[in-house]
């Protein structure tokens, strides 16, 4: 649970700490049993911080999976991009040479 808050909720002037991958490993059985969507949030409390863990789990995940998805699309459009401009170069080199 430290580790959940270190990270999540890190003291003032220290870093944000890696988490363990237990509880992640805990979330993403909730995850299988309950379903997507239905995963109940696991409240941990130590008297004076709390946190929904799977819930912040969840988000992250979906987060990483959007970065990954526009990161692909960037990609993608920079080639499409990048081709267009490579072929309109060759075309326009080849009617050169052909007209000269």
């Amino acid at each position: 649970m430290d580790d959940w808050f270190d990270f999540y909720q890190p003291q003032e002037g220290s870093k944000k700490k890696h988490i363990s991958p237990i509880l992640s490993c805990f979330c993403a059985k909730k995850l299988k049993e309950f379903g997507h969507g239905d995963l109940p949030y696991t409240k941990f409390t130590d008297g004076k911080r709390s946190a929904f863990a799977c819930y912040e789990w969840q988000f992250d995940t979906y987060k990483a999976k959007a970065y990954n998805q526009a990161t692909s699309v960037a990609i993608n459009l920079i080639n499409f991009v990048l081709r267009f401009v490579l072929i309109t170069l060759i075309k326009t080199i080849s009617e050169d040479t052909i007209s000269g």
